[in-house]
């Protein structure tokens, strides 16, 4: 994710003609570019075989089992401004709270999708994570399609 981090904003930059201004980018965003620019081949050769490895692992747990269901989050939905860009060591501490059940898809690469189902008693939406085995997306469009054929998904909107 680093890597697509720093060639996107290379290539924005080449197509602007102009080099990177301190306002550009949202704090959180900075760090994590910074820290991506400054990642070795032999680091990032590192952390493709640990996702390699993740996604092996992640892949077997469907060989009996044609879904993983799960909590999109760790913690109830959270007021506006919890993620705060601004402030990147509360993106780090908070962000491990809220993903701590989509992570292990997003690295591996296996098909995962968040289904709104709901709202809590704060009027805020839930839902629940579902995810099938490599290459099967269109199990999770047709359990989504019956989940909202089954429980129509509100459409909220606020003028605030």
């Amino acid at each position: 994710m680093g890597v697509s981090l720093v060639g996107a904003v290379d290539d924005r930059l080449a197509r602007l003609g102009r080099d990177l201004r301190e306002d550009d980018l949202e704090p959180f965003t900075r760090v994590l570019l910074d820290h991506y620019r400054a990642t070795t081949g032999p680091r990032l050769h590192e952390a493709l075989e640990a996702v390699q490895l993740i996604a092996w692992e992640v892949g077997s747990v469907f060989d009996g089992v044609d879904v993983l269901l799960s909590p999109v989050m760790c913690v109830p939905t959270p007021e506006t401004g919890f993620w705060d860009t601004q402030r990147p060591e509360t993106m780090y501490e908070r962000g491990v709270l809220s993903s701590a059940f989509t992570t292990v898809f997003n690295l591996s690469g296996m098909p995962a999708m968040a289904v709104p189902h709901g709202t809590d008693s704060r009027g805020l939406p839930i839902g629940f994570q579902v995810a099938a085995p490599l290459g099967r997306e269109d199990v999770l469009l047709s359990l989504a399609a019956q989940v909202e054929r089954a429980a129509p998904w509100p459409l909220l909107a606020s003028l605030a």
